[in-house]
């Protein structure tokens, strides 16, 4: 079941328009030591998925279309970094129409493009990503031929997510509030066994 967020997301986008939006990256502490792994709020606020390497694309219209790429079940792994959706997972778990490999992105990325007018992408985040896509628009433009047309526009997403996460949903407030309460009953403890000259 796709997320209210995401259906919210592209109702606000333009038409003949796709989004592509990355997760988070998994940071090395030393050597294969990482530091604990935090999803990045807007990729978790449209599509609730918490892995790393990965890329949501959200194309809005009369048939919209949500699709992710994700890291495959790997058994090995998940003993050492917890349990994968996998490609399974992506669809049955979080609602995408389909899903693909992370590996598969960069083969893919045309098909993602062409015809979208519009690309709502926050550039700068992650260099990478940015190089493999304005590379990609780059080889469509230099084509210029039909059938293939690249997106004329680059516009950051958070322009709609920011402004949809300012407002909260009554599950929101709630969360909200629970952290809220569980704040300050610590506060009061803490006042309650606090004594003075303590340090």
């Amino acid at each position: 079941m796709i997320r209210p967020q995401l259906e919210e997301f592209m109702r606000r986008m333009e038409s003949n328009s796709v989004a592509i939006i990355p997760s988070a990256r998994e940071a090395t502490r030393s050597n294969d030591t990482h530091y604990r792994f935090r999803q990045d709020s807007d990729f978790y606020y449209v599509t609730g998925f918490e892995e790393p390497e990965s890329i949501a694309i959200v194309r809005p219209g009369q048939d919209p279309h949500y699709t992710l790429f994700v890291r495959p079940r790997d058994p090995e792994r998940e003993i050492w970094d917890g349990r994968r959706a996998g490609i399974d997972g992506a669809k049955s778990e979080f609602g995408a129409n389909e899903s693909f490999p992370i590996a598969e992105f960069d083969e893919r990325l045309q098909d993602i493009l062409d015809g979208a007018e519009k690309l709502y992408y926050r550039l700068g985040v992650n260099r990478d990503l940015d190089e493999t896509i304005i590379n990609q628009i780059a080889r469509m433009r230099a084509v210029n031929r039909k059938p293939i047309h690249p997106p004329q526009t680059i516009v950051d997403p958070a322009t709609i997510i920011h402004e949809m996460r300012v407002l909260k949903s009554a599950d929101e407030i709630e969360l909200m509030q629970v952290a809220a309460d569980i704040a300050a009953e610590a506060h009061c403890e803490a006042m309650k066994a606090s004594r003075p000259g303590m340090q």
